[in-house]
């Protein structure tokens, strides 16, 4: 009853030529194959699309012909197809794409909603011209290779979104773009992700509420309003040197001082200009840097952050800082002569005839001991990462409120979600994946979902502009890939600055403003991708996809859980998807095997089975390879009693040790071994009830049936 689909051509079939969804002619009929499911949203437009499903100019978003094929899922407020082209961002000239999340506000905190759209993938699997027996659901099959092991691609690594080695493997490719130039908050405060899914078993988004005392702090300073800081400069000392890096190509130097020198590897050819070590052989700028002067001169840094200062001036001048705050001196309140770096480091100390009090929220003012007496919000919902229960879902996407230090979560920041590098709110820019059973962040090193590049350039998140998410399912595993520009220069070696560093080149990880301070260098990791790998704890079929997070249950109660709801909003920009298919795979019917109380068989659905008594043995399985005993087994004729009559039954069976199990005598064979000897009659005389006495667990507890 499964079904392979197999397609007619292969290879990279989703650049289409340049990175980012196709301009022009709709791409779900590019294809040389039918996929399961092809998605562009262009078709979505008033007027309706022309010849090639491409919208006239001018045309704006139909969101009644969208929501018929894309219907909101739940109560919250659905959003709509956008234009970008009328936003005049930069999409590479697709006409339709999906938004489900608006930006919010941080100050003051503003909540915005978020939605789900949900397709019925039914017609398109059913419709399927490889689909010879019907089958309603869709799959993964197949083997994908095990865990990459020590962060890199092993010789045996076999391409998992390859339709000819992995032609069972149910893939799939989605695009993601931010809408907020190059801001790195536009990704990491959002909850939106793609999830395939059964029925209506999502992936649960359960949540605790987190008391976010923001400035809500007991301490002194109320007592010490007139308190100053006087401020004083932190010295900072600069980090010099770099790595003229030149490949070596063909063994012999390419460029620089060492040009045509014979050599075996790039850092025969490179050395050191400035900084501690001029001339030494290096590979990066970080082996060649070195603070010049003040308490770590001739240490190796990153950046002048690296290098401890000293204060300029004032009553601490020469002493080492590490930022202004180390220099200033508290005039006035309850700790005169201590460091600031601003008058509250002044006011809110408290000295021994001093009661603190509350310091902001609602309880502004009252007398207190600690914080935690001054709580009074905002309040954030926090990602419970699983609730200990099998879905028939698989996501990927992103969860800023999977921030947290929760160990169940594997690779969490272990930040706290209301004082986070990116602000206080929850925040988590990595993607992350939902295997069935629990939420994971594809953070490196400290996760057990390794990736192919090294752990130092192994963050797994996305970026402004365009982002490539491929998956591959397998029968066991499922591998992730991103690709974006980051993931590009790491593999070709061509440094990009991005949020302030490097990534790639022979400059990796140093500090940089523009990309013509990143110097070129060899490749960090194998492909233009980077890849992870989850072991599905979900292995079953889906037949539904959905764009945006499910509704959450507030459980900061645990024995008293809310109602399902939207989960608020934290973003910092819109976001839109674009471009998404799903290829190759099996086919897999929502029939099975239903085995009736007297042994029978039938082929029905998991529903109408219950709904007779019987017993259903799976999807997609089928009497032909199913066994199928009466209810209990021992009562082989069937008069729903275990008696002498079944007994004479069992004799005939009955072989001994080895003896072999004759035909017909399946059922009584319940330890599966050879033969039916006496440990198959200890398990029938377990279920003994007694002529005319009707078999039930309470008249044969023991029984087995």
């Amino acid at each position: 009853m499964r079904s392979r689909i197999l397609l007619v051509s292969v290879g990279a079939i989703f650049l289409w030529g340049s990175f980012g969804p196709q301009a022009g002619a709709d791409p779900c009929l590019s294809f040389s194959f039918t996929p399961v499911f092809c998605e562009d949203f262009d078709s979505y437009c008033d007027p309706p699309p022309g010849s090639g499903s491409v919208c006239a100019p001018g045309a704006t978003p139909d969101n009644g012909a969208f929501h018929g094929s894309w219907p909101a899922d739940g109560s919250c407020a659905p959003d709509s197809m956008m234009n970008p082209l009328l936003a005049g961002t930069d999409v590479l000239g697709t006409f339709g794409s999906l938004n489900v999340q608006l930006g919010g506000n941080w100050e003051p905190i503003t909540y915005d909603r978020i939605y789900r759209h949900v397709h019925d993938l039914t017609p398109q699997i059913v419709a399927h011209p490889n689909n010879a027996n019907g089958g309603e659901l869709v799959n993964g099959a197949g083997p994908i290779d095990q865990p990459l092991v020590g962060n890199s691609v092993p010789p045996t690594y076999v391409d998992s979104m390859s339709s000819t080695l992995r032609p069972e493997a149910l893939k799939g490719t989605f695009y993601l773009h931010p809408l907020d130039g190059v801001n790195k908050a536009a990704m990491a405060n959002m909850v939106y992700y793609h999830e395939m899914f059964l029925g209506d078993d999502r992936a649960p988004t359960d949540f605790v509420r987190k008391d976010c005392n923001f400035e809500h702090d007991c301490n002194c300073f109320h007592s010490n309003p007139t308190a100053t800081c006087e401020t004083h400069a932190c010295q900072y000392y600069p980090c010099e040197g770099t790595c003229d890096f030149h490949p070596c190509v063909n063994n012999q130097c390419a460029g620089g001082p060492k040009a045509g020198q014979t050599c075996s590897r790039d850092i025969q050819c490179s050395q050191c200009a400035g900084g501690p070590n001029p001339g030494a052989a290096c590979t990066g700028n970080y082996e060649c840097s070195g603070c010049a002067g003040g308490p770590n001169d001739g240490l190796r840094c990153s950046d002048s952050q690296d290098c401890e200062g000293v204060c300029a001036d004032g009553p601490r001048a020469g002493q080492s800082c590490t930022s202004d705050g180390n220099c200033g001196v508290c005039i006035g309140g309850a700790a005169p002569g201590a460091a600031c770096g601003s008058d509250h480091g002044c006011q809110y100390q408290c000295g021994p005839e001093q009661t603190p009090t509350c310091e902001g929220g609602p309880r502004d003012g009252t007398v207190c001991t600690e914080d935690s007496e001054c709580a009074g919000g905002p309040y954030f919902p926090i990602l419970e990462p699983t609730d200990g229960q099998v879905h028939a879902s698989f996501a990927v996407g992103l969860m800023a409120i999977l921030d947290g230090t929760s160990p169940a979560v594997t690779g969490t920041s272990g930040i706290d979600p209301c004082d986070l590098d990116q602000g206080r709110f929850p925040s988590e820019w990595r993607m992350v994946v939902f295997d069935g059973l629990q939420w994971h962040t594809f953070k490196a090193p400290a996760y057990d979902i390794p990736l192919t590049s090294p752990a130092n350039v192994a963050d797994f998140y996305p970026l402004y502009g365009w982002n490539k998410v491929d998956f591959a399912i397998g029968a066991d595993y499922i591998e992730v890939r991103l690709t974006n520009i980051r993931s590009q220069a790491l593999h070709s070696g061509i440094g990009k600055c991005i949020f302030g560093a490097c990534n790639g080149g022979a400059s990796h990880g140093s500090a940089c403003t523009t990309d013509a301070n990143c110097l070129a260098g060899t490749s960090r990791i194998p492909n233009e991708y980077v890849v992870a790998r989850v072991p599905r704890q979900y292995k079953g079929p889906f037949n539904r996809y959905a764009i945006g997070p499910g509704h959450g249950r507030n459980v900061t109660d645990p024995q008293n859980p809310g109602p399902e709801e939207c989960i608020d909003a934290l973003s910092s920009s819109d976001i839109i998807s674009d471009e998404i298919v799903l290829y190759d795979g099996v086919f897999v019917s929502l029939k099975g095997a239903c085995c009736a109380t007297d042994g029978g068989c039938t082929e029905v659905t998991e529903s109408e089975c219950l709904a007779r008594n019987g017993r259903f043995q799976g999807l997609d399985t089928t009497c032909d390879d199913t066994l199928c005993c009466p209810l209990p087994f021992a009562d082989v004729d069937h008069d729903s009693d275990v008696d002498q009559s079944d007994f004479g039954a069992f004799q005939l069976c009955y072989t001994g040790a080895s003896g072999g199990v004759p035909a017909g005598c399946e059922c009584l064979n319940r330890d599966k071994d050879t033969d039916v000897d006496n440990d198959d009659f200890t398990a029938f005389a377990d279920c003994w009830s007694g002529a005319n006495t009707p078999w039930s667990t309470t008249i044969a507890p023991s029984c087995v049936p």
